[in-house]
């Protein structure tokens, strides 16, 4: 079965994503807000609706992940 994320599930995924490459970047409170906004995305993400719809939750997320890193590349090639 093929699975297509919510929108809003999407965004909290590619915010993630994003954040999650920054923090090497980061340190002091800058990394601790920037891991902070992680966690609490984290929670978003798992707390979402859709996980309660799909039959397989790790295809759904594995959809989910490709989904995002897809929105990321095109969203960097948009900019460019």
């Amino acid at each position: 079965m093929a699975y297509e994320p919510p929108p809003d599930l999407l965004k909290l995924k590619a915010d993630f994503l994003t954040n999650e490459a920054e923090l090497p970047t980061l340190a002091g409170e800058k990394w601790q807000a920037a891991f902070a906004r992680s966690q609490k995305l984290a929670l978003e993400i798992h707390r979402h609706a859709w996980w309660g719809e799909v039959d397989n939750r790790h295809s759904a997320w594995m959809a989910l992940l490709q989904a995002a890193k897809e929105q990321i590349a095109k969203e960097q090639q948009a900019r460019q």
